[in-house]
Parts: C-alpha cells; sequence; structure tokens
C-alpha cells in the first residue's frame, strides 16, 4: 500500500482534518472510536494492528504520523488541559503523580512506558487551531493534500496548528 503501510513505529499523533459532514458512517464511526469529536482536534494512539486498520480505514478525514518528544512537550505545556477547564502544570504532575516534569512524561510517552491516562484528570483530546498558511488541499492526500500518513512531517504541522 505505499507510504501508509509498514513504516510507523511507537507514538502516532492522529488529527482530524475534515468534518463529520456528507461522511460515510463507516468511517465517522471509526473516527470517533479513536477518541476524535471535532475538526482540528489531536491523540495520542499506541500502534497496534487493530489502530493501523482504523487509520488506514479512516484515511480520507484525518493525518498521522510519528511525532517528536519536542512536539510531545510542547503539546501537554500549551494545550494540555485538566478536566475542569485548568491547564496542565509541572506542579500537579509532582503533586499526583509519579512524574518529575512535562518532559519525563512527555519521554515516557513517546518510549510506550505511560499513557495519557496515566495522569488523572488530563483529557486525551489536545484542541488544535487551524494551521497557519492552511493545510494545502483538504482532499488530497499528504504530498500534495494534508491527509493520509504524512510520517514526522506531522510535527510540522503541528507546531503550525498550536
Amino acid at each position: 500500500m505505499g507510504k501508509t503501510e509498514g513504516q510507523e513505529t511507537g507514538l502516532i499523533a492522529v488529527i482530524l482534518v475534515r468534518g463529520f459532514r456528507g461522511m460515510p458512517r463507516k468511517a465517522e464511526e471509526t473516527i470517533k472510536t479513536i477518541g476524535l469529536y471535532r475538526k482540528h482536534n489531536c491523540i495520542f494512539v499506541k500502534l497496534s494492528p487493530q489502530s493501523r486498520g482504523m487509520l488506514l480505514k479512516s484515511k480520507d478525514f484525518i493525518t498521522w504520523g510519528e511525532v517528536s518528544v519536542e512536539t510531545v512537550r510542547k503539546l501537554l505545556e500549551k494545550r494540555g488541559i485538566l478536566t475542569g477547564g485548568k491547564p496542565l502544570l509541572e506542579s500537579y504532575l509532582v503533586e499526583k503523580t509519579s512524574f518529575k516534569s512535562i518532559e519525563e512524561l512527555a519521554n515516557q510517552l513517546v518510549d510506550g512506558r505511560a499513557s495519557v491516562c496515566d495522569v488523572k484528570g488530563l483529557k486525551k483530546v489536545f484542541r488544535l487551531s487551524p494551521p497557519k498558511r492552511g493545510f494545502g488541499s483538504i482532499k488530497a492526500a499528504f504530498p500534495k493534500g494534508a491527509l493520509g500518513y504524512r510520517g514526522k512531517e506531522i510535527n510540522g504541522l503541528i507546531e503550525k496548528m498550536l
């Protein structure tokens, strides 16, 4: 299947690029199973055969790729939200979890030793802004547009959306 199969490893960032209007029902159900309910939201997914199948099934509406530690750290600092709408702070991590800093949490997330669920009260979905200077095309696949697998280039897209 070209670029979409066999190249991703570890922690994947998935972003919903297109809205649900006019979307086939199976694709919508799959995207909601992943945990995305709004356009421009991002979620972290550990790669498995099941998650790869879900990504490929909904590839015409999402984009995904391997996320770096630096990008995970920035996402947690800028867009990490606790229940009640409070921002994620290092003081909260030190008091309520076994993590000593946001950097340590980001490293463990990327290595697969921790998940977002390990921080009690942290919302799994990160709300992002539309990207500065736009996506390009939201109907074409990655080299020309915004959809599908984009590998390490997902880090640049997330930077544009923070």
